[in-house]
């Protein structure tokens, strides 16, 4: 069975490519720029649809998770990004007629955007209603997954909610506090300053979205998308004073800045879907989570 990963250098992508090792599986990766040297890597920009087209022929993949992409500020790079890299991938795979593998694409909580709901938990039922750049680019990633699969590729997304632990970016919010917490351990003032803190967020630790993209891809359905998350709302408040209790230094303060911003809202997802049908469940504790992104943050 061969699998490939593309943004293999990103955060979820080496993960996965981590994460996968526990398995009698022939993983490659593809990235602009590696991490590492190996035979199973290969250097490649996705806009470059020849090399694309030589690296898939030559892998053969049965499972391909696209996991190229990024946050970038500017509007026009965050297209480029998320939505073309996809484009481009699945166009080269309908000129391949040797290859048909199941292809995950990751989405985002951002698409569903700031949704009222008389229910608790948001689930894939829900109609997504992006209100930033960040997940209206995703939600565009998405329909362009679910056209394809309409056609008959097999198109699985993966809508991913917030994520901590082990290798957490300081792009993150969890990654961010962390950051800044090792850098007071390692001598600089005890102060955190931060954003408004007043939030509550679904988050899940790295390894389990990493064996949730697995599940989705061994018994998924195509054409479905899927809900990456834990069911639970966290306070973004209590989750920094946790990250603070677990510090080396027992006197940080914390300046929040309490002007509200796109992402103060509430959000709480559903995973009763992928519960159901792949028997996925969240094996990682959030006390747990945290100190692992901590961790990575003082080995880094």
């Amino acid at each position: 069975m061969h699998i490939l990963i593309t943004g293999v250098s990103g955060f979820i992508g080496h993960a996965l490519w981590e994460y996968l090792k526990i398995y009698d599986l022939q993983v490659y990766g593809v990235d602009v720029q590696l991490r590492r040297s190996s035979p199973f890597l290969f250097a490649c920009d996705l806009s470059d649809p020849i090399k694309l087209k030589k690296i898939l022929v030559r892998v053969k993949p049965d499972f391909i998770f696209h996991l190229a992409g990024g946050r970038p500020q500017d509007e026009d790079l965050l297209w480029e990004a998320n939505f073309i890299p996809t484009k481009r991938l699945l166009d080269v795979i309908g000129q391949i007629k040797s290859i048909h593998p199941c292809i995950v694409i990751p989405g985002s909580a951002a698409e569903y955007g700031k949704i009222k709901m008389p229910q608790k938990l948001i689930d894939e039922k829900v109609q997504p209603q992006p209100f930033a750049w960040y997940g209206f680019v995703k939600h565009m990633q998405t329909s362009l997954g679910l056209m394809h699969a309409a056609k008959g590729v097999d198109v699985r997304i993966a809508r991913i909610f917030n994520i901590g632990g082990y290798g957490t970016p300081a792009t993150l919010a969890l990654g961010n506090f962390a950051q800044k917490i090792v850098q007071i351990e390692k001598g600089m003032t005890p102060l955190l300053k931060v954003g408004n803190l007043s939030g509550r967020r679904d988050f899940l630790d790295i390894e389990d979205v990493c064996s949730a993209l697995w599940a989705i891809a061994r018994r998924g359905r195509r054409g479905q998308v899927y809900n990456v998350c834990s069911g639970q709302s966290l306070n973004m408040r209590q989750l920094l004073d946790k990250l603070i209790r677990y510090s080396e230094v027992g006197n940080i303060a914390v300046k929040e800045d309490k002007k509200p911003t796109a992402t103060t809202f509430d959000i709480t997802g559903s995973n009763a879907k992928i519960k159901q049908l792949t028997g996925w469940r969240p094996r990682i504790g959030m006390e747990e989570s945290l100190k692992n992104t901590l961790r990575y943050y003082r080995e880094k």
